[in-house]
């Protein structure tokens, strides 16, 4: 009590009536959990439990009043609203509740009783509905409203039994003088509360696909960088060195352990990351947290993080005005909250003069109110060197399990769950797993385009949204268009990197070729160069540290595509240089976004690419993954993809062959292992599943060697797009004709069946006939196989 004093005084210099009308103005699910708190306070020794939606009928509140003497349990039932002669009605249902408590036969002794009482305590997940059949001894009846003369009259002489009615001057009194808090936390939790929704809907993808941000957030990892303490290297021991340069990695729930006046926080990651979702995730946290502590009254002000951007704040007059706009709630209200933390997003999204006006700003505001303040950034040439007094932390891309979990909660069809753990599975290393990619990567699958198929249109959306394509709906200043940055990034990435055949450059080359191509293209004046690469490395895609380079490889693969493609029409030979880079160690994914971008596959190219002089294996390898162009250029006629599969699957025994020059050992089997993966990325789409099954039933009449390991290759890379009637009879024409080849080798035969057996789907009869048939040649050749398959190491058992 001596606690609440000051709150006790607030609340009594209210009017009476006010008091009472605050009361009634709370909806009746709320009212409860007041109801429950004050009654808790009053009698701390009692065990209160909410009842209501157990039963039509139920107690609203259940009180279990135990002492040495015995239990009592009293049944609570809240009427909200005013009852007048015209709505005398109401007074019948509170007596048919009250009637209906009572009604209950109390044949329960009271040690029964007293064991479903333990058992409710023991369980709590069961104490509604334990508490809500026990038999009451006493019903009170709580009236919160106006009540006419005639209906307190009724409800006196109608209701039979250990009946007693607390009135709203009662409720009024008790409130004021035991939880005070109800007249300010009911309007100060209904602004946190719509603050909550506020936030969780903030996000463009809870908008779009109407969902809380709560219920699709995976918390990332972050990683500590760098220090700001000024040191001499000469009196520093090598331990201590070690220890600030170690970097530790921890859960972003972390963060709020590191939240300290004395030093704020800058949380620093590339694009897509997560940066504004994760610190609007812990806002939203913190402020439930608040919630649940000011409705248990244990709290004498409510602590609340303020989320703003950094752009607000630039538009504000100052801090103080702003914070001021943002509670906009009446000063009795606005008392009850401190700042427990200033939360200040996206420094990047404004210029860099108003970026370190506004660190300072910030820096000033949060030691006058004594909270801990966050500062979120892209890396930014402004923040590469931590501003003093800052801590600085990463915000990391997702790790494999992480970017599963988020599929999970945004995905509920399992076969497109499916789909997209697959396609996660082929792509894992040729796109950043950053929340944003993984997000645009769902939209591709539930709009059934196929990964990786489709990646090129992933990095188009990606890279759009990175070079701010729609930052002018979003209010971000852009004086530069999102078009002429992206082919800035084309033609560094074809002129810089591609031609000079390197994946890294010096800055000052950099700023040599930013230079000349701001002035080529608009007579650049220094500010114009300046402001222009800010908006460049804003954009994520390229780092500036040290030496220049993309930040993931796949972006300047993509890049260079995309300068091909924007220029084709310029380019003399361009077939044959599209050919050559294909065949290209360090650039041969170009071919593959080139295609990508056009949608298709000229007859020319691949002509061009199946008659290429094959230098090495490595020549051979890449004329059997010929698919996956022909996957990229889904939209090629039906000949091409035809021509182009029949064509690169004869290179599977050179393929094989080369394999075993260069293992030159036993087993044997992993040679075609290799060929079956290789055939699953080339092959196992559905772009081009029609003609790869129509190229299965043309070989399946050819009966040699060659055509059965084509079959083969097509049967593993396009099981799962077969239903189980397609799987079986294409199954059973294999084991069909397989016998029909007179001359077919033991060791082809063993071969064969034995990657045969690998491909399984639940049908027991074909697998049975795949085993018995494995089994024969086993017993009768055991040496063939011991050629194939890998020994057993000795030690081992069976």
């Amino acid at each position: 009590m001596a606690d609440n004093y000051e709150l006790i005084q607030h609340a009594k210099a209210i009017p009476k009536q006010k008091r009472k009308e605050i009361l009634m103005s709370f909806k009746e699910i709320k009212f409860h959990s007041f109801l429950k708190e004050l009654l808790q306070i009053m009698e701390p020794n009692y065990t209160i439990e909410i009842t209501h939606g157990v039963r039509e009928l139920g107690k609203d509140l259940v009180i279990v009043k135990k002492d040495k003497i015995g239990i009592d349990v009293i049944g609570l039932i809240v009427k909200i609203g005013n009852i007048k002669a015209k709505t005398l009605g109401d007074v019948d249902e509170i007596k048919h509740h009250v009637k209906a408590m009572f009604s209950r036969k109390k044949e329960l002794k009271i040690k029964e009783i007293e064991s479903q009482i333990e058992q409710a305590l023991t369980h709590p997940a069961e104490i509604k509905t334990i508490f809500e059949k026990l038999p009451v001894s006493k019903v009170i009846v709580i009236l919160v409203g106006t009540f006419s003369r005639q209906a307190v009259e009724r409800l006196t002489k109608e209701i039979e039994g250990n009946v007693e009615i607390r009135d709203i001057d009662w409720l009024t009194d008790k409130f004021s003088e035991y939880y005070p808090q109800v007249f300010f936390e009911g309007k100060a939790i209904d602004f946190l509360q719509n603050k909550i929704q506020e936030m969780e809907n903030k996000h463009w993808l809870s908008k779009k696909k109407k969902i809380n941000l709560s219920e699709y957030f995976v918390e990332p990892m972050i990683e500590k960088i760098g220090t700001n303490i000024k040191i001499n290297n000469d009196d520093i021991s090598k331990k201590i060195l070690e220890s600030i340069s170690k970097k530790q990695k921890v859960s972003f729930s972390k963060l709020k352990s590191l939240l300290n006046i004395k030093k704020p926080i800058l949380l620093v990651g590339e694009e897509g990351v997560g940066k504004s979702e994760a610190l609007t995730k812990l806002a939203i946290d913190l402020m439930k947290k608040e919630i649940n502590q000011s409705m248990k009254g244990k709290v004498k002000k409510i602590n609340i993080p303020v989320l703003i951007s950094a752009k607000d704040i630039v538009e504000a007059e100052d801090i103080d005005s702003f914070i001021n706009e943002y509670f906009c709630i009446d000063d009795n209200i606005k008392e009850r909250f401190k700042i427990e933390t200033l939360m200040i997003d996206a420094l990047d999204e404004i210029t860099a003069i108003k970026s370190i006006e506004v660190i300072e700003k910030a820096k000033v505001y949060s030691e006058k109110m004594s909270c801990p303040l966050i500062i979120t950034s892209r890396k930014i040439d402004i923040i590469k060197n931590t501003p003093e007094g800052f801590e600085k932390y990463e915000i990391l891309p997702f790790e494999y399990s992480q970017a599963l979990q988020l599929f999970e909660k945004l995905v509920q069809d399992e076969n497109k769950l499916k789909c997209l753990k697959n396609c996660l599975e082929k792509i894992t290393f040729q796109i950043p797993k950053v929340p944003l990619s993984l997000i645009l990567l769902i939209e591709l699958v539930e709009e059934n385009k196929e990964i990786p198929a489709s990646i090129t249109e992933l990095y188009e959306r990606f890279s759009d949204l990175m070079l701010g394509r729609w930052d002018s709906e979003k209010g971000i200043k852009i004086i530069f268009e999102y078009i002429i940055k992206r082919n800035f990034l084309s033609e560094l990435a074809f002129k810089e990197f591609f031609k000079k055949d390197r994946v890294e450059i010096n800055k000052e080359e950099y700023i040599e070729f930013s230079k000349n191509y701001c002035e080529l293209y608009f007579g650049a004046t220094d500010y114009n160069l300046n402001e222009f690469l800010k908006e460049i490395e804003r954009a994520g895609i390229i780092n500036i540290n040290g030496k220049i380079k993309y930040n993931h490889r796949s972006f300047l693969d993509y890049f260079v595509a995309r300068y091909i493609y924007d220029k084709r029409d310029e380019i003399s030979n361009l077939n044959n240089m599209i050919v050559e880079i294909y065949f290209s160690e360090l650039w041969g994914d170009v071919t593959f976004y080139y295609i990508g971008l056009k949608r298709e596959i000229s007859k020319d190219i691949l002509e061009a690419i199946l008659h290429f002089e094959e230098r090495d294996l490595s020549s051979l390898i890449d004329k059997f993954l010929l698919g996956k162009l022909l996957q990229a250029g889904w939209h090629s006629k039906t000949a091409i993809k035809y021509r182009g599969i029949e064509e690169s699957i004869k290179f599977a025994p050179k393929i094989r062959e080369g394999i075993l020059k260069v293992i030159n050992k036993e087993p044997l089997i992993y040679s075609d292992l290799f060929i079956m993966l290789l055939s699953d990325l080339s092959l196992g789409s559905r772009l081009i599943y029609n003609e790869a099954k129509s190229i299965f039933y043309s070989l399946s009449k050819k009966l040699n060697e060659e055509s059965y390991f084509q079959m083969l290759l097509i049967l593993w890379a396009t099981q799962e797009l077969m239903t189980d009637i397609e799987f079986n009879e294409n199954i059973n024409i294999f084991l069909e004709s397989f016998p029909k080849i007179y001359d077919l080798k033991i060791e082809t035969q063993a071969r064969l069946l034995l990657l045969l057996s690998i491909i399984k789907r639940k049908d027991n009869i074909i697998n049975k006939k795949i085993k018995n048939r494995l089994m024969k040649l086993v017993k009768k050749y055991p040496e063939t196989f011991r050629k194939l398959l890998p020994h057993k190491k000795k030690g081992f058992r069976k």
